[in-house]
């Protein structure tokens, strides 16, 4: 029989602030074929965990943009390139 030793360790009071959005995103409007960049800034002053961001269009998440930064700050951004009529939507970041 193996013996597994399992430690648990803490780092006495951490203490995670919750994020603070400190750039929003901001509507746009644009023509068949450009490009549109939607970003949005975060701040968060004890960072003990990571800053995740989820992009969403017409409140379904887009995948492939689950994004996670281990930082204070750090700002975001979901572009579209050669934008289409099937592109129109209400764009969101969680």
């Amino acid at each position: 029989m193996k013996r597994v030793l399992l430690a648990l360790l803490c780092a006495g009071n951490v203490r995670a602030d919750p994020p603070v959005i400190i750039s929003d995103l901001t509507p746009q409007n644009t023509l068949t074929g450009d490009t549109v960049t939607f970003s949005v800034t975060a701040l968060q002053s004890n960072a003990v965990s990571a800053l995740s961001f989820q992009w969403r269009r017409n409140g379904a998440n887009i995948p492939g943009t689950l994004t996670s930064y281990f930082t204070n700050s750090i700002t975001t951004t979901y572009t579209i390139t050669n934008v289409q009529a099937t592109d129109e939507g209400a764009y969101s970041v969680t």
